[in-house]
Order: structure tokens, then sequence, then C-alpha cells
């Protein structure tokens, strides 16, 4: 066993001792709270400018002051080419520096170097530079920003349910023209001329994110049915509500909502946070898709509004809103700021908002979306399956198809059955029903109820009513019965079976 102790006085010590002590307190990554984040932009020319800031790359420190020019090399290839902005560690010249690394036209990406005690690059920015431009355009450029955390620093909580969407209740395949449920706690909200729009459920992923199933995340993928002309009403977004109780964590403080989206068309896109009942207030966000057939990470930090509060409890609170598409009906004056909805009514987006959606070529992803307490993102983790499916349960409880419920038969010819979700959900839910129909004398298949009794299915029985009441927030009870024909024994416990299709579902949406 060798013991180390470091650092003492009249010792000499090395710089990788230096490095493995700080990598022990700082990640790889831009410093989130010092300067403009070392964020790559272009000024004109062929140049791209990277911000001041500071970085760790692999415990070592980085520091701009000021705006750095990199001169990027003109391309007359007949291909595109990729650059990179990084920041590059040399252990061997002693050096941490910002540098180009120029790609292959043709070639696609250029691999970054990544060598533990070696030379190490951090990704900043890509610079796409097409054959023959004469200056880079800011919609070249996709910054990387991957940001250093204390070692002991875990991802803030968040606060949005469902952010991996594949808690999908509803078994919905997709929304088409209306206003539904993609997954569960994310509704797709459609104005009155969207028929054209349809959002769905599909597992397309950034590159290199780690999250490539089902199982951890799938996306909300947006997509239009035909080119007619938008209306000044046409709207389409994806939003979730949050309870009081649920969005406490907000109170008094500044919140960051990040989120990836893919699109095949470059455009000028819009966020919404509403605070308080009714709303009272509105944060319009606005967000440049900078570069079409690419993923692009965006996060922004809204401050605290403090004229608005939070009401505490299982009322709505905060709605949390992603636009795709808005007429001209819903663009305000302005943007990125708190403005009064009792002022400026249905303005949901900013003067230059452009519908990232125009035709049936176009295409609009959104992945992991997460809005937590504090001034910069933390790493995404996908919730514990359990845990994210029971946040779910306190506003829908969809029994699995094929589920046996607890029931009694009250007579020869009725059924009371019990439908108890596995949490208590926000308020005393309603029932949604596909009406049923009864399987004659076998398990139920399809969109059915069936009968046991006695180890056997019951026949002859068909459902002349379903009547239904609600115990509490935690119990459902029904009601199911026939009075055609005489096939139960009284006083027996039952089972009612539910067929593979949706048939019943408790429901206390916001």
């Amino acid at each position: 066993m060798t013991e180390v102790g470091r650092f003492f006085d009249a010792i000499a010590y090395g710089e990788a001792d230096q490095a493995e002590v700080q990598n022990r307190f700082r990640n790889t990554g831009v410093l989130p709270e010092v300067g403009s984040k070392l964020v790559v932009t272009a000024p004109g020319g062929m140049v791209v400018s990277v911000a001041d800031g500071e970085a760790m790359v692999e415990g070592f420190h980085y520091k701009n002051t000021a705006s750095l020019s990199l001169a990027i090399a003109n391309n007359s290839s007949g291909s595109q080419r990729i650059d990179r902005v990084v920041l590059r560690l040399n252990r061997t010249s002693n050096s941490l520096a910002v540098a180009i690394l120029q790609g292959t036209p043709g070639g696609g990406v250029p691999a970054l170097t990544q060598i533990a005690g070696g030379t190490y690059e951090l990704l900043l920015a890509d610079i796409t530079v097409n054959t023959g431009v004469l200056a880079i355009a800011d919609d070249m450029i996709l910054n990387y920003t991957t940001f250093s955390g204390y070692f002991y620093e875990k991802p803030r909580a968040n606060l949005l349910d469902n952010p991996t969407f594949r808690v999908n209740q509803r078994n919905s395949l997709s929304v088409l023209g209306t206003q539904a449920y993609v997954a569960d706690r994310w509704l797709i909200g459609a104005g009155p001329s969207s028929g054209y729009y349809q959002s769905q459920l599909i597992g397309v992923y950034p590159p290199n994110m780690g999250y490539v199933t089902p199982e951890t995340s799938r996306t909300i993928y947006t997509t239009r049915t035909a080119n007619t002309a938008d209306g000044t009403t046409t709207f389409w977004s994806a939003l979730q509500t949050l309870t009081g109780t649920r969005a406490q964590p907000m109170y008094g403080q500044s919140v960051c909502l990040s989120w990836w989206t893919y699109s095949t068309r470059a455009g000028i896109v819009a966020a919404n946070i509403d605070l308080g009942a009714s709303p009272q207030y509105r944060y319009i966000i606005r967000y440049a898709h900078s570069k079409p057939n690419a993923w692009q990470y965006h996060w922004v930090v809204i401050p605290w509004n403090a004229t608005a509060g939070i009401v505490n409890g299982s009322a709505g609170a905060v709605v949390v809103r992603f636009i795709m598409v808005a007429g001209s009906t819903y663009r305000h004056s302005s943007h990125n700021a708190w403005y009064d909805v009792g002022v400026i009514g249905g303005k949901y987006v900013g003067p230059d908002f452009s519908s990232i959606v125009q035709s049936t070529s176009d295409s609009f992803w959104i992945y992991q979306p997460k809005l937590e307490v504090g001034t910069y993102p933390t790493r995404f983790e996908a919730p514990d399956p359990m845990l994210e499916l029971m946040q779910c349960y306190r506003q829908l409880y969809v029994p699995p198809g094929g589920s046996v419920l607890q029931a009694d038969a009250m007579s020869t010819s009725s059924v009371q059955f019990f439908m108890n979700p596995p949490v208590e959900m926000r308020g005393s839910p309603s029932l949604q029903t596909t009406s049923p129909t009864f399987s004659n004398g076998a398990g139920a298949s399809g969109n059915q109820i069936a009968v046991l009794q006695g180890g056997g299915w019951v026949t002859g029985f068909t459902i002349n009513n379903l009547i239904f009441w609600v115990g509490t927030s935690r119990e459902m009870l029904g009601l199911l019965g026939s009075s055609t024909v005489s096939s139960l024994s009284p006083g027996w416990g039952v089972g009612m079976q539910l067929g593979q299709t949706g048939v019943l579902a408790l429901s206390s949406e916001l």
C-alpha cells in the first residue's frame, strides 16, 4: 500500500500531481459561473470569435479575458468541410489554448484527440465551411458547451414530469391536427387551422449522448401532412403544466430550461414559461435553430418573477411550452422577458419567429427537456423508470391491458368493481372510457371486459350499465351489470378483466 500526502513545503511536485488533485475538484469543461462561457460566434469574414471565459481541461486551468479571433481557411475543394474549435491541452509543449482542428473536405467531422495524461481536446464548436464561402456566418456555427462541475456535484433535479417521453399510457401513436397527449403529461396544442400538423414519438437521438434506446428516452417528432398555407391563427406546440407543489423549488429562484432540437430547416423558434394562475405572467423565449439537418442544444436562464409568485397546491401553477408553429395572431413585439398576460393577451412568440415546419419536407424534433433551479444547465439524467411512471400516475392511471380488477357480485346480474391507482392522484379523478363490450364466456380481448367467477368465465352477461363514482383520489368504484341474465352468485368475490386496448382510465389531468 502506498500513501500519498500533498502539498507540503520543501517537497518537489510535478504538473501531474497538481492536475490529478485539480481534476478531483472540477471535471473537464467550461466554467459556467465565469465570463461569457467561451461561446463561438461569427464577427464577419473568414474568422470566428471565442468569447471570454474559463475552463478546466483534465485538471489544467484555462482563462481567456477578451474575445479571441481565429482564422478559418478558405474552402475551394468543391466539397463541404467541417472544422472544429477546440481547447487543446498539450502536456508535452506545456500549453493550453484555443485552436482550429481543420477537417477534410467531404470527410465529415474530424476526430478529437482525447488522451488521458497527454494531448486532450475539449470541443467548443463545429463550423460548417461550404465550398466557395467568403465569410463565416452564425448559422454555420454549432456550439457544444460542456460545463465543468464540481466532482461531488450531482445533476440538479428536473422539475418536468416524463422528460424522456417514454411513459405513454394512452398508447398514443400520433396527434394529428387536434389537441391531445402525445405522451403522458405532454399535451400537443393545436390552433383552429392546424389539421395538417402531426406529432408522434420516435427514437432518433443526438450523436454521442449515451441515451440511444427507447428505454432511456424518445423524441417528440413533428411533421406536416400538407403544404396548405398557414393561417393567422395556426398554432402547434408541446406543453406541460406543473402543479404548485411540483413547482415549489422554483420559488424565489432563477431557473434554467434546457433542451435539444433537430430540424431540417433553420429558423427562429420560441418557448414559454407561464407563471401564476390563469396565467399571470409569461416569459417568451426566443432561440435560433441555426443549422439545418443538425442537432442543437439550447439553454436559457429565466429570472424569478416576484410579482407572480407560486401558489402551493394541486392546481396548475407553471406551464412550459415549446412552440413549432404560430401565426401572426400570436406574435408579440419583443421577447426574452416577462410580460403581463393581462396586457399582452394570447401572445406566445417574438416578432421574428419563423414556423419551423413549413412544408411536407420539414421535420422538427424535441429531446430531453429539463427545467431546473439554477443559472446554468446540469447533465440530463433519465429518471428511474418506476419513479417516472408513478409521477405520471398522479394525473393519469390506465390499468395495463389484461389486468384483473377486484370485484364483488352484488346480485345475479351485477358486479361492483374497484379500480385503485398505485399513488394518490392529484385530485378526484374522472373516468375515461372507450365504451367497452362484454366478452362472452372467455377472457377479454381488444376493447372488452370479461367477468371471472368460481374459476371460469361468465357467459351470457352483457353490459347494461357502467356507472362510476369516486371514492377518493385513491379509488374509483364501478357498477357493471345486466338485467337480462342471472349468471352470478351474489356475495361472491369475482374478477373483472380488461382487454388489451384502452378500456378504462382515471384522469386528474390539469
